[in-house]
């Protein structure tokens, strides 16, 4: 069931971004594909990104993660990150929001807090984005610093932060 949850998840975020692609003027590149270090992604994360409208972007990333911690970590996470984000700004810099989840299949130990069977369980992770990003109206250069808190399904939350470099096409 909660593989099925995840899939529906995908499938409406994607049809919601590609669904109002049609209809937009953007006068931005509406491509973007970037590696963001810690951020949505934990620990790290490859990302897609698509703008479909002046101030409106989807995101989908994925990040595959093995995690020892001689303390008493030691976990498997295969992860998507999945975002809306909002951008204020006209030219290249911009204030970047977003909401959105983190969809992960956990392995393990522990994960964040939370005592994971030795069998893969799914866990959201639910996420916002608060910070700065530099992309030029055509291709080029991107990079972004943000604020990424969490709050897991149990109301816990967590301050995180990421680092974003990549392509805009």
């Amino acid at each position: 069931m909660k593989k099925i949850l995840s899939v529906l998840i995908i499938l409406i975020l994607t049809a919601t971004t590609f669904g109002f692609a049609k209809s937009v003027n953007n006068d931005f590149t509406k491509n973007c594909v970037y590696l963001e270090l810690l951020g949505q992604g934990i620990l790290g994360s490859i990302n897609y990104e698509y703008r479909f409208a002046n101030h409106w972007s989807g995101r989908v990333g994925f990040t595959k993660e093995s995690i020892f911690i001689p303390i008493g970590m030691d976990i498997d996470i295969t992860g998507a990150p999945l975002m809306i984000n909002y951008l204020t700004g006209r030219e290249s810099h911009h204030m970047e929001f977003g909401l959105g989840v983190f969809a992960a299949w956990v392995k393990g130990d522990d994960f964040w807090g939370i005592d994971v069977d030795t069998e893969e369980e799914f866990m959201p992770l639910y996420t916002a984005t608060a910070g700065y990003r530099y992309q030029p109206r055509k291709n080029g250069f991107i990079y972004k610093l943000s604020i990424t808190p969490f709050v897991d399904g149990n109301g816990n939350g967590t301050l995180w932060a990421g680092l974003s470099l990549g392509y805009t096409f």
